[in-house]
């Protein structure tokens, strides 16, 4: 019996060190995975405003002239081919500047976890403008002295764009292109003092296109900031300059109607 006792006593002994050497082996604590972070949703509407300021590339005036032969004197009523030539052409090149400022409305689809695509429409009011009055007189004998004016204002544009853009977390860069159109008004003059005094302008609705990049941060769930470079073509405007009163004799000035565009933007998203 006693004998019985002690073998039982010493298997007891030793599963007890075994259970106690394998609970050893086994982790105090099963570690914590932390979850992975929610990824920025940039899909849906927003809606927001703007404002920046904008410089417009060279006009690149050109010049037409209509100057028909007087039938009293066998020559051209002024002789605006004859004066430019001579080095009497000093019609100002332009590049409109000034404050821009409006709102924008857009939608935006997620087509993979990192790309962006969308749609947005802007509004601007624009206080781009410039305006030169340059003074020759042709070095020839007996060459009159003329003061010419060219002047260019683009009074407001808005775009319809497609954007593309790619996506990490809470920031979006992203391409963009589309329409344009925009209002332009123009006008100049080409005086001889006391002579002649050839005045025009025309204001006009352009279409055109636009293309850029921008960079957008979700400052939280719903409010998005963002900056944005955008080049605006609104192709060539003229404007006519007449004295009919003297002559039937008119110049045209063709300016090429551009604006390159750095803003800010802060927008709601819905």
């Amino acid at each position: 019996m006693r004998g019985r006792l002690l073998s039982l006593l010493a298997l007891t002994s030793s599963l007890g060190g075994t259970q106690i050497l394998w609970a050893a082996d086994m982790p105090l604590k099963a570690p914590v995975v932390a979850p992975p972070s929610a990824e920025y949703n940039w899909a849906g509407w927003y809606a927001g405003g703007n404002i920046g300021y904008g410089w417009g590339s060279s006009s690149d005036p050109g010049i037409s002239i209509f100057d028909p032969i007087n039938p009293g004197t066998g020559f051209p009523y002024i002789g605006f081919a004859s004066y430019f030539a001579s080095g009497g052409n000093v019609i100002a090149d332009l590049k409109p500047t000034g404050m821009i400022g409006g709102g924008e409305i857009g939608f935006n689809w997620t087509l993979a976890p990192a790309w962006v695509a969308g749609l947005v429409t802007d509004f601007q009011g624009s206080g781009m403008k410039n305006g030169v009055t340059n003074t020759v007189t042709p070095p020839v004998l007996g060459a009159i002295t003329t003061n010419q004016s060219n002047s260019e204002q683009i009074d407001w544009f808005g775009t319809f764009r497609a954007k593309v853009g790619y996506a990490q977390n809470n920031w979006l860069l992203y391409g963009t292109g589309g329409l344009a159109y925009g209002h332009v008004a123009t006008s100049g003059s080409f005086v001889s003092v006391g002579i002649l005094d050839f005045t025009g302008s025309n204001s006009t609705t352009r279409v055109g296109w636009a293309a850029g990049a921008g960079l957008d941060y979700g400052l939280t769930s719903n409010w998005v900031v963002g900056v944005e470079y955008l080049y605006v073509d609104l192709g060539d405007v003229s404007y006519t300059e007449t004295q009919p009163a003297v002559a039937p004799s008119t110049l045209t000035i063709s300016n090429h109607a551009t604006a390159q565009i750095a803003r800010a933007s802060l927008d709601y998203k819905f």
